[in-house]
């Protein structure tokens, strides 16, 4: 009898360790969320993005209209806008460049953020 005692003792011990009670649970990580380091990286891969856009479009078909260049500038600001850190300067300066259509400028701004 005391070794069925033992071993039922024993299979609930186990349980108990397997099952985590009395441990703080923590919810599942979703791998869908993004980490704020994440967003800031977005952020700028569409900056760049957008003025590599302008470089394509004003290689491709010459001058763009001022409004053209607004609005590629303002995409640029919008992600400004949730930047944050040492580098947002520099997207500030892309964005004006491109708003100055400063074509050689900028091509060499997108090189040096890209590093």
């Amino acid at each position: 009898m005391k070794k069925k005692v033992f071993l039922l003792v024993g299979l609930i011990v186990l349980a108990i360790a397997l099952s985590g009670c009395g441990e703080e649970r923590t919810q599942p990580v979703n791998n869908n969320t993004q980490t704020e380091d994440q967003w800031q990286k977005s952020y700028r891969q569409i900056s760049i993005s957008e003025a590599e856009r302008y470089v394509e479009l004003t290689e491709k078909n010459g001058k763009l209209p001022t409004e053209r260049l607004k609005e590629h500038s303002g995409v640029i600001k919008q992600q400004l806008e949730k930047m944050e850190g040492s580098d947002k300067n520099q997207f500030e300066e892309l964005a004006s460049l491109v708003e100055k259509n400063n074509l050689e400028e900028v091509k060499a701004k997108i090189k040096e953020l890209k590093k």
